[in-house]
């Protein structure tokens, strides 16, 4: 499935139009405003301790959330997309990891998102919409991103991506839009996840973050 059919089956507006605001924000090194946006976006995943600043447990779930927002602040976005992208797929596997009967503690290296996801639904852990909606994106996204070679040839040109920056900011939103879902089932199973994601903000879509910056 492409990237519109699927932001089509799990977007509303808002999330669309947010989606595209992203893409420009992303596209453009002078918008850095994008990366305190993307944080204001993403749960809390991180807290100090000390002089450390570690991120939240469960690491598999908060882990790439870290990653996300890094990569965000990147001046050539272009550059990173495919790593941003494999970041919200190691998002989605680490709550689907939580889902199961013996989660780890840590991120692994390799992680079976497609077999976790029928692992989930034949145990009746995901409802079947759901669990459609996340193979969707585990082939748009999930799939390319960790293997490079699926959307690209032998000999291919190296300054053709993976995926373009309106795909890197479709996937995050419908990100965010999953990942929603997977938070309310792991609440549901006892799991304790120190921050959620927030409601729909407009104040996301604000001209404010547009306003154009060239250091802190």
């Amino acid at each position: 499935m492409h990237a519109i059919e699927l932001a089509q089956e799990l977007l509303d507006e808002k999330e669309f139009m947010l989606s595209q605001f992203l893409e420009e924000l992303l596209k453009d090194p002078k918008y850095k405003f994008r990366y305190f946006l993307i944080e204001d976006i993403l749960p809390v995943y991180h807290e100090k301790t000390g002089d450390i600043d570690r991120t939240l447990c469960p690491d598999p779930i908060y882990r790439p959330l870290y990653y996300i927002h890094s990569y965000s602040f990147m001046n050539e976005f272009e550059l990173f997309s495919r790593g941003f992208v494999a970041m919200t797929g190691a998002h989605i596997e680490g709550c689907l990891l939580w889902l199961t009967k013996d989660p780890p503690q840590f991120r692994a290296p390799t992680k079976p998102f497609g077999g976790l996801v029928k692992i989930l639904l034949q145990a009746e852990i995901l409802p079947e919409k759901l669990a459609v909606d996340l193979f969707n994106f585990n082939e748009f996204a999930n799939i390319p991103a960790k293997h490079f070679g699926v959307s690209n040839t032998f000999g291919s040109p190296i300054h053709e991506r993976t995926f373009s920056i309106f795909e890197a900011a479709l996937d995050f939103v419908m990100m965010r839009n999953l990942s929603i879902k997977l938070f309310d089932l792991l609440q549901l199973r006892g799991v304790v996840l120190p921050h959620g994601w927030k409601d729909f903000d407009d104040n996301w879509l604000s001209e404010k973050w547009r306003h154009p910056v060239s250091e802190y």
